[in-house]
């Protein structure tokens, strides 16, 4: 189809000379001039009975789609309103004739059975035969959908939209009818029926993404083959925007290409990204394997100690925190952590060097004026500050006043300006383009052409890896992006930024001399005039030039024919989150939300869920997203799972008093809440009598989860238990014996973990053998301290999904053992023990 020649135009047509139009020649076989006529003739009808639609479908059973289909969509672009409406309409009933009533049993059938949707090979086997498209009717089919794709793409072409074939300029009002105009064609070639098949298979392929993108399409286009549907990925405008992006993200990973090993830090991901050259320098999408380096990680990846989440949530987080790289002001440069005494009065601060410390640390001799630092000490507020001035090669001058004198550890972080490359804007309430994205020729400029080149390879790669940014750019950008917008006016500045579209009308109407004066002032040439200076504006504010090096990079990882199935609305909400700023969030609407038997069973219990949950502010609602996902931006209705499970057990009575001090856990790999059974704990401790009413279980358990979750939500950050050992001890070096001071953490990295992380005060130590892990792996490692002010829990990290099982409350005077074998050796004594 990308080969067709279509013409634009509505001219009148004489209804006698349509079919010979569209013909195309005397070579015209007269199977393909009887298939056309019929179609044209059907297509005039405001209805199509049953037998109409089995005599197209008989005669359209040979046909050729890529001869056929590029005439009819010629044929569209020339004929008037009505005509085009009735060949998308009958174009769109063969289609649901087809397949609409297979897709709608399927989708029962699957909803039975969430637990298995995750497996593709059970759903194709359940659903294979039910959906497979009749063999009389699958010529139909293919032909409908390379019609209406074929309208959809020519829509969508730069001059349709743009309202300027030809070459000719539009103004602003009838480019913008123009585009809304092509986008509702677009809209109107999305098969619903299509739609649903794709959707009825998206938790099966996603979960296998992280393994294999090309594999997973693979097996759908082997599914798609058996059914005698067309290949979907190549007709991606018969589809709505979750299956669309479902299939480009498989579709823009080449086949054998393998996951991307990714280690960044959470200060500067997007630069250490970019330092792996492997990454942004390729020429192709690729699914990342995204790690956080953290000094206390328990595992090691590319030589550096990570954090122990791995799967789709770091993934997620990576995009999150690469987008917030962005448009930071201020960037750290190092972090340093050393014993010193520290000295300061009004704004002078001065470092005395500590037992076995160097005499200077090279951090201070690396700081300059203008650079920012942040100080957290023991037993001290933290101080943050501009350096003003230096004095000598261990004092320093901030802009703000402080008193101190603290001795001991001291986390020393310096920070250099940095250039945003996006900023709030007032005029859209969105993010855009900071000043300097029209300064790509200066001191800066190659830095910046680089990081706006990348941006656009990280919105590629975030569509690849169905993730999304962390910002709302307004349409006009991927207007731009697309191409789909190539001209603009002064009026497109309004509603965009009105003070400036006020400020250029006036400019307008200047005077001569005032004019003249404006020009001196900033160095123009005195031969501009004014309107020559308000274009020039509009284009500055509008289209500056790293809309050019962003797009360069978004289509260097994208071939240009995918592209032409996207609107500027689709794109957006692919890679934005739209819903971020929503003023309420409710967490049933948002997820399928899949209950454990043992739960769904325990009506209180589930009363008591929600009764928690619908009671958060909208803020505690973006933690509890954030704990479970990874992210705190919801995502679109219906396209994500949340899994409630209880995975603890307990078989005594002072192990379920136990369970009551234990806190949430989540997986965001897969969208999981693990709670402790809070309902059994409360009625075997005999905190709660067994024969208590409905009423007062469910207030009881309101009470405590209320208090465990928000706990959980508010103190938890990174992944892995571990993660609040401090960054400069060993992962068995044994906690500090005052728990009250602070923790250090690696740059940017907060201590904690998605798995319940407590305040100091009230962590406790933990024994593994009633809540085993998943699996027991060499790079497993477990700490405890049988302090009773511990501030580490004893842990089993399963390193598969990216967070831990929280264990038992040691009885006390119970020893803790610390390694692998003990705990094997442990195991192996409790399953040999006589009951």
């Amino acid at each position: 189809m990308g080969g067709a020649c279509f013409r634009s135009g509505a001219s009148v047509i004489d209804p006698a000379s349509e079919v010979a139009r569209i013909l195309g020649g005397p070579d015209v076989s007269p199977e393909l001039k009887a298939q056309l006529n019929l179609v044209v003739k059907a297509a005039g009808r405001s209805s199509t009975s049953e037998a109409e639609l089995r005599a197209l479908f008989d005669s359209l059973l040979d046909a050729c789609p890529g001869e056929l289909c590029p005439r009819l969509v010629n044929w569209f672009a020339e004929v008037p309103q009505k005509k085009r409406t009735g060949l998308v309409a009958l174009m769109q009933r063969l289609i649901s004739h087809a397949v609409q009533a297979k897709v709608a049993a399927a989708q029962k059938i699957v909803s039975s059975d969430s637990a298995e949707s995750l497996e593709f090979g059970r759903v194709a086997a359940k659903c294979e035969l039910l959906l497979s498209i009749d063999e009389s009717q699958r010529g139909g089919v293919a032909v409908a959908a390379g019609v209406l794709s074929g309208i959809a793409r020519w829509s969508l072409s730069p001059n349709t939209c743009d309202g300027s074939s030809g070459g000719s300029s539009s103004s602003s009002g009838f480019r913008a009818a123009a585009a809304a105009a092509a986008e509702a064609t677009a809209a109107s070639c999305v098969s619903p029926a299509l739609d649903g098949l794709v959707l009825l298979f998206r938790r099966a392929l996603l979960s296998q993404v992280g393994t294999s993108a090309s594999a997973a399409l693979q097996r759908w286009r082997d599914l798609e083959d058996e059914l005698g549907v067309p290949h979907l990925e190549a007709h991606l405008p018969l589809l709505g925007r979750r299956a669309k992006a479902l299939l480009l993200g498989l579709a823009l990973v080449p086949e054998g290409t393998k996951p991307a090993t990714l280690v960044v830090s959470r200060d500067s991901p997007l630069d250490a990204a970019g330092a792996q050259s492997q990454l942004l320098a390729a020429s192709s999408a690729c699914i990342l394997s995204c790690y956080f380096e953290s000094a206390s990680g328990t595992k090691m990846m590319q030589g550096k100690r990570v954090e122990g989440g791995e799967g789709h949530g770091p993934r997620k987080e990576f995009f999150i925190a690469a987008s917030a790289d962005l448009m930071k002001r201020w960037r750290v440069q190092e972090v340093d952590v050393f014993t010193t005494s520290v000295v300061g009065s009004d704004n002078r601060i001065t470092f005395e060097a500590g037992s076995g410390s160097a005499e200077v640390p090279d951090i201070l001799t690396k700081t300059r004026i203008g650079d920012r630092i942040s100080l957290q000490c023991e037993g001290h507020a933290d101080i943050a500050g501009t350096v003003t001035l230096k004095v000598g090669a261990n004092t320093l001058v901030l802009d703000k006043p402080f008193v101190c004198e603290v001795s001991g550890s001291c986390r020393f972080e310096l920070q250099r300006p940095s250039v945003p490359l996006f900023e709030f804007h007032r005029g859209t309430g969105q993010t855009w383009f900071s000043a300097y994205a029209t300064e790509l020729d200066g001191s800066q400029g190659k830095d910046l052409r680089d990081r706006y080149r990348s941006l656009g390879k990280l919105m590629s790669l975030a569509l690849a890896n169905h993730c999304k940014l962390g910002f709302v750019l307004p349409t006009v950008f991927f207007r731009l992006l697309l191409r789909r917008q190539v001209s603009f006016s002064l009026e497109d500045l309004k509603g965009f930024d009105d003070a400036l579209h006020a400020s250029m009308r006036k400019c307008l109407k200047m005077k001569p001399g005032h004019f003249q004066d404006l020009k001196e002032v900033e160095g123009l040439s005195a031969e501009l005039t004014r309107e020559d200076y308000v274009q020039r504006q509009v284009l500055q504010t509008l289209s500056p030039v790293a809309m050019d090096e962003i797009r360069d990079g978004f289509e260097s990882l994208i071939p240009p024919d995918v592209l032409c199935n996207l609107t500027p609305g689709e794109l957006r909400q692919m890679l934005c989150p739209t819903d971020a700023t929503a003023k309420s969030i409710n967490i049933r609407h948002i997820f399928e939300v899949i209950l454990e038997d043992e739960m769904a069973e325990c009506p209180a219990f589930v009363e008591a869920f929600w009764s928690v949950l619908e009671r958060f502010s909208v803020e505690e609602k973006r933690l509890f997203l954030m704990f479970v996902t990874g992210v705190e931006t919801p995502p679109e209705p219906g396209t994500e799972q949340l899994l409630i499970q209880l995975p603890f057990s307990a078989f005594s009575q002072d192990e379920y008093l136990g369970m009551l001090d234990m806190l949430p856990q989540a997986h965001t790999c897969t969208n999981t809440l693990e709670l402790p059974n809070y309902h059994e704990a409360l009625l075997q401790s005999g905190r709660v009598p067994e024969d208590a009413s409905h009423a007062r279980l469910v207030k009881e358990l309101t009470n405590l989860l209320g208090v465990k979750l928000r706990l959980a939500i508010h103190e938890t950050a990174g992944y892995e238990l571990d993660g609040i050992l401090g960054a400069d001890r060993g992962p068995h070096s044994p906690a500090p014996a005052d728990a009250s001071g602070p923790v250090f953490s690696p740059p940017g990295e907060p201590a904690g973990a998605f798995a319940a992380v407590v305040r100091p005060v009230e962590l406790q130590a933990w024994r593994l053998p009633n809540c085993l892990g998943d699996e027991i792996g060499e790079d497993n490692q477990m700490q405890g301290d049988n302090s009773a002010s511990s501030v580490l829990p004893f842990s089993l990290t399963t390193s598969t999904f990216g967070a831990e099982k929280q264990c038992l409350p040691l009885k006390e005077g119970q020893e803790q053992r610390h390694g692998v074998n003990e705990l094997l050796e442990d195991l192996d004594s409790l399953l040999n023990t006589p009951t």
